[in-house]
């Protein structure tokens, strides 16, 4: 019987896109702070700084939880804390790309598990 891998944390990386996500938004934040200083933009006092404190804040606010994540798998594989899951799959119904479902799959010799 062909075995394959499903998921094995030792061989990812965390998940970089949602956190770089925001650094879009810190450079907008620091484009708008240089032009109000420069007198060019006509913005409020106070806006480019209040934007580009909040996208500092969601972007530290959203690597930290990613990295979190990530790091508290790694270490409870690396102490044993963790579970290993193995069967037979069966009606494996993947996340679609617009990331509005779960994906779903049912196990011959496990409950059916939901992947969040």
């Amino acid at each position: 019987m062909h075995y394959k891998v499903v998921f094995d944390i030792t061989q990812t990386v965390p998940e970089w896109r949602f956190p770089a996500f925001g650094l879009i938004f810190v450079v907008i934040g620091i484009f708008l702070v240089f032009l109000r200083r420069k007198g060019v933009a006509k913005t409020g006092k106070l806006f480019p700084e209040v934007y580009l404190g909040f996208a500092l804040l969601w972007t530290t606010f959203a690597a930290w939880s990613v990295l979190t994540s990530y790091y508290t798998a790694k270490s409870a594989l690396e102490l044993g804390k963790n579970e290993i899951i193995e069967g037979t799959i069966e009606n494996f119904h993947p996340m679609p790309a617009t990331m509005m479902k779960d994906s779903l799959w049912v196990g011959s010799s496990f409950l059916t598990l939901t992947m969040l």
